[in-house]
């Protein structure tokens, strides 16, 4: 075991250290986590910790060949449709596999249909300039936005300037200017007709966006299939306009943020969901922030044994256990204030040089406590079991396993 750890996390200079440990390595207030999973200045519970460790029972499905189960597991999978050629597609052909020509129709659709909708609002004069879009000029509206962020200019118009160095001579052959700023000012992706007001049920604050964030969120598992090996994070994406649900981060260095949840590929980075952060909410949930947003983006793939990280924001006692009843592994980084925590592990004193590190287990279970000395203490939770003794690949019928070995032993 000390030997995988410090395989894990040895590094080349004594002025490294590890990151996402302190206050400010998270993105997330400290005040967003559950009061009910927090126990300030206190002793955690430590009944069922004990260093007598008892070999891990795991959950296994079909038990197959190591070597069949790493070809089946560790490549990519992604899921194209029929007829598609990943040797001769080009960018156009993967872009229609996540931008469909169902949702193109419906973006059509909503901009024509906002145009009488608007028209119909009191004090708004009949604007004579609109004509219906059609499926062929959408489809080069969206080109060209998405190739206003790779070409930027300081404002959309100077791409029509009459300066040769500075216009863009594909968007002006492609469209004109007006025509351009009148689909800016009508372009829908919802049917505004329906959308309930602040304080109705069933208000959304995305309402504008949900369709195309739902269509593209179902194409993204639906044409890839997720490694072994799954990250859950928090992404910022950079907004200083007025949005109720952007964050203000003071010790991060873009302040002003949306904040997005994402569940991805550990090793292609390929994002498979994500679900964006719209503060805090007023209905009373069971468990804190973080449990509940680990537990939206995995409910898909429950049962399929794969290994989740994710880091000290979102890791919890009751959130390992409920994620193994899933047939789900995990392993995080954790807060020591979280409740259960073994005190033991706080600050042991057996554990004073760096590389030192001491493990408990809950039990008889899977879960087990880890503190490691780096520069600093390092905690960390885990049910990620190692398959030395056999590989296995999950099917329909689930039986219960006692492994050979026991977890000081890996």
């Amino acid at each position: 075991m000390a030997d995988y750890l410090d395989q894990l996390f040895d590094s080349d200079s004594d002025e490294s250290e590890f990151s996402g440990f302190s206050k400010f390595d998270s993105d997330i207030e400290v005040g967003d986590l559950s009061d009910d999973d927090i126990i300030p200045d206190a002793e955690a519970a430590d009944d069922n910790w004990t260093d007598d460790f008892s070999p891990l029972r795991v959950r296994l499905h079909k038990i197959y060949d190591y070597t069949k189960i790493i070809t089946l597991m560790s490549s990519t999978s992604s899921r194209e449709p029929e007829r598609f050629n990943v040797d001769t597609a080009t960018s156009m052909d993967y872009f229609g596999l996540l931008f469909s020509q169902q949702l193109l129709r419906s973006i059509v659709a909503h901009t024509n249909g906002y145009f009488p909708w608007k028209m119909a609002q009191p004090d708004i004069p009949t604007d004579l300039k609109w004509q219906d879009t059609t499926e062929e000029e959408m489809r080069a509206f969206l080109a060209i936005n998405i190739l206003m962020g790779i070409n930027q200019l300081p404002n959309a118009e100077m791409f029509w300037s009459s300066n040769p160095f500075i216009n863009n001579a594909g968007i002006t052959n492609t469209m004109t200017c007006n025509r351009f700023q009148k689909l800016v000012q009508y372009f829908h992706v919802a049917d505004r007709s329906t959308e309930p007001g602040r304080g109705e049920p069933g208000y959304d604050k995305l309402f504008k966006v949900r369709p195309v964030m739902e269509s593209v969120s179902r194409t993204f598992q639906d044409i890839y299939t997720l490694n072994k090996e799954v990250s859950i994070n928090e992404a910022m994406i950079a907004f200083t306009g007025r949005l109720s649900f952007r964050q203000y981060m003071s010790a991060k260095p873009i302040k002003r943020v949306i904040k997005v949840w994402m569940l991805c590929d550990a090793r292609t980075a390929f994002l498979a969901r994500f679900e964006v952060y719209l503060g805090r909410q007023n209905n009373q949930t069971e468990h804190g922030l973080g449990h509940n947003v680990v537990m939206r983006l995995v409910d898909h793939i429950y049962h399929s044994f794969r290994w989740l990280f994710f880091d000290n924001f979102f890791t919890g006692i009751p959130l390992m256990k409920e994620l193994l009843e899933k047939g789900l592994y995990a392993c995080g980084t954790v807060r020591v204030n979280r409740k259960g925590f073994p005190s033991q592990l706080k600050k042991p004193a057996e554990v004073r040089q760096r590389r030192d590190f001491k493990i408990m287990q809950m039990g008889d279970t899977n879960l087990t406590a880890t503190v490691w000395k780096d520069k600093r203490l390092v905690h960390h939770l885990s049910t990620l079991w190692d398959p030395i003794p056999s590989f296995y690949l999950y099917s329909d019928d689930v039986e219960q396993t006692s492994c050979s070995y026991s977890r000081h032993t890996v």
